[in-house]
């Protein structure tokens, strides 16, 4: 099989990602080739070369972007899997994990063990960041407000473009949130299916993470009872709550010793359905 990519991500590398490594352990004689010699063109959002060439051609998106906006033969993304057979839910969240014994692809720059997520490594080392909060917008306006309900409570720290300090990289924010007691995840919106890295990372560094997204779909992917989620981060009340909850170590120990997911994941229901869309090629 002949493939190509074109229109992913700043710092997506052709030559080392999660889609080359996952099609080569499941197929043979995968070979990276110029798009216009390709069998299989995997794309992304992030331009329009695709357009220039005819093949076949499987989107993914991470984005909160719906893979119907597309004209793709096929498509991988956070979108309900089960109202066409075109589409596989494979959520951001997914390629954050190490499923190939690498843990650098440029960008992400640094990819997380599944073992330490279904095994939480409790340090009881001091940290002296109360909560932490890293993001560049605002979009559901309910980041910045929950923000500063919370910052009474101890020490904080923020990172982003609101804040004048915006850095690239999964490393540097791994380093910041194992200073931190909380981390502030919220997802962009709560499209149903919508869950990127954010709860990963927090999780991965030890944090407990303060969470809001679907709440139909955060409860299909992982433990709800691994972190705190709140349903409404608009509502007064319900922050206070959280407040109050989180006052109690005993709660926090219980929340940072859980898995973040209620079984592992597995790659398995993927290989099934790229042998089924490219099974002429095995």
């Amino acid at each position: 099989m002949k493939i190509a990519f074109l229109d992913f991500w700043t710092g997506f590398k052709a030559n080392s990602n999660f889609f080359l490594d996952f099609l080569r352990l499941n197929f043979e004689g995968v070979t990276l080739v110029h798009p216009k010699k390709a069998d299989v063109i995997f794309h992304s959002v992030f331009g329009q070369e695709r357009q220039k060439f005819s093949a076949i051609k499987i989107l993914y998106t991470g984005e909160d972007i719906s893979y119907l906006d597309f004209d793709s033969n096929f498509a991988l993304s956070f979108d309900d899997a089960s109202m066409d057979l075109r589409n596989f839910r494979l959520p951001l969240w997914m390629l954050q994990l190490q499923w190939f014994n690498k843990n650098n692809y440029g960008n992400p720059n640094f990819v997380c063990e599944i073992d330490r997520l279904m095994n939480p490594r409790l340090n009881s080392k001091e940290r002296p960041i109360y909560l932490t909060g890293i993001f560049n917008h605002d979009k559901a306006e309910n980041r910045l407000s929950t923000m500063a309900r919370l910052m009474a409570n101890g020490k904080t720290q923020f990172f982003g473009e609101p804040f004048g300090n915006h850095f690239w990289g999964e490393r540097k924010k791994l380093s910041i949130l194992t200073k931190s007691k909380f981390n502030l995840c919220f997802e962009n919106s709560n499209t149903y299916g919508y869950h990127t890295e954010k709860l990963i990372h927090a999780k991965y560094a030890g944090c407990v993470p303060i969470y809001w997204a679907n709440s139909k779909s955060v409860i299909e992917d992982f433990n709800i009872n691994s972190f705190l989620f709140l349903n409404d981060p608009k509502d007064p009340n319900e922050v206070d709550g959280l407040i109050d909850k989180i006052r109690s170590e005993s709660f926090i120990d219980h929340l940072r010793s859980e898995p973040l997911f209620d079984k592992v994941p597995t790659l398995e229901p993927l290989s099934s359905y790229f042998n089924n869309i490219l099974g002429t090629f095995k």
